[in-house]
């Protein structure tokens, strides 16, 4: 797991709120050393958000439909 976005929303009791982040194709991928370059696969991502790393209870999967590379 890694944290991709942070911010502090205060919300009251019965109250609710929205938080967007944006997730950019760099954000998930990996260096690769032998092909140095930046890659993206194609495989499900899942999407994880809650009080604290050990609190998460919403969670989405996303679905990267076309691997891809990018030189430095």
């Amino acid at each position: 797991m890694e944290l991709k976005g942070f911010r502090r929303v205060h919300i009251d009791a019965g109250q609710s709120a929205e938080a967007k982040f944006v997730i950019r194709a760099r954000d998930l991928a990996y260096w690769d050393a032998a092909g140095h370059v930046w890659r993206v696969e194609q495989e499900p991502i899942r999407l994880m958000a809650g009080g604290s790393s050990d609190d998460l209870p919403l969670k989405a999967e996303v679905r990267i439909t076309s691997a891809s590379e990018s030189m430095p």
